[in-house]
């Protein structure tokens, strides 16, 4: 299996953080014996949209790759972690944050309605997941590659009236959910957020911290990464 470990980094922001974050990700994928690539445009079809649609780089990538690990550029990798890769078996993989604040079920149907103009049908989605982390294989490679721009843009539309509705985030739910994509539910240690109840244990129990919901160019984000660097010993 060819393996690829993506992220972006777009903008002083991006790279501020990223300086932070970079060798860690860098180093797993060594250790893991995967390619290791950083993104710093979007493809240029999608070049006038928010970054959040960086991720549609992913469909090009899997014309190379059998499976793409995507690590959004605000995380950070344990020396001691495991493969993500045998975790996802080969299926797309995810952390599921619906299960810590289940009120992203209720928005994700809101969301549906304004895409596609009518309820998500029966059964309706039971998880929504968070796509700063993600294992995509092959297999899904559609999603990305070919994206329906139409509901691309709707979902920006959407996003610029209420930001409630996460981008690139639900847009990607919604494609998983509808292609009935086989998935593999990653444990909340393979994507530490600070929504999760756990967070004041985050060094001690995560593969991964990911700094979501967290201002990129606040000084104390770039205080608490460093904090969680020293504990993992970089």
């Amino acid at each position: 299996m060819k393996q690829l470990i993506a992220t972006a980094v777009i903008g002083k922001d991006h790279e501020k953080i990223a300086a932070l974050t970079l060798p860690s990700i860098a180093l797993y994928a060594e250790r893991m014996g995967a390619d290791f690539r950083i993104i710093t445009e979007l493809l240029p079809e999608h070049s006038q949209r928010p970054i959040f649609f960086v991720k549609f780089w992913i469909g090009k990538l899997l014309e190379d790759y059998d499976e793409v690990l995507w690590l959004d550029c605000d995380a950070i990798v344990s020396r001691n972690a495991p493969s993500i890769f045998e975790k996802a078996k080969g299926c797309f993989a995810a952390y599921p944050e619906s299960e810590v604040v289940p009120e992203r079920l209720a928005m994700f149907k809101d969301y549906w309605v304004i895409i596609k103009g009518h309820p998500m049908p029966q059964p309706e989605a039971d998880k929504y997941f968070n796509s700063g982390i993600t294992v995509i294989p092959k297999t899904a490679r559609s999603i990305f590659a070919n994206p329906n721009l139409l509901e691309v843009d709707l979902t920006i539309k959407a996003c610029k009236i209420n930001s409630r509705f996460f981008w690139d985030q639900s847009y990607c739910n919604m494609k998983i959910f509808e292609g009935a994509t086989t998935t593999v539910w990653l444990a909340e240690n393979w994507n530490m957020i600070h929504i999760s109840p756990n967070w004041a244990k985050r060094t001690e129990i995560a593969h991964i911290i990911h700094y979501a919901g967290h201002r990129k160019e606040d000084p104390e984000t770039i205080r608490i990464i460093k904090q969680d660097l020293t504990c993992w010993g970089f």
